[in-house]
């Protein structure tokens, strides 16, 4: 998953635009329209559990981020 944390770990040539994508998706997150993953039982976000539960929520936010937020940068 695309984190801060991630991002400071990339290369510097990259960094700019790995910015706009997690701005975008926080902001697609906030309007509702893509869905954030989410928290387990210990307060942190576990991509792999989720995504074998509901994979179908994946596959609609990944549409929705990719066509309507990223495409646009």
């Amino acid at each position: 998953m695309l984190s801060s944390e991630v991002i400071e770990h990339m290369p510097a040539d990259v960094q700019p635009l790995a910015k706009q994508i997690l701005e975008s998706r926080i902001r697609a997150e906030g309007r509702g329209d893509v869905i954030a993953t989410p928290l387990n039982s210990i307060g942190q976000r576990s991509f792999v559990p989720a995504a074998l539960s509901c994979y179908d929520r994946y596959a609609r936010t990944y549409d929705a981020l990719l066509y309507g937020e990223i495409a646009e940068l």
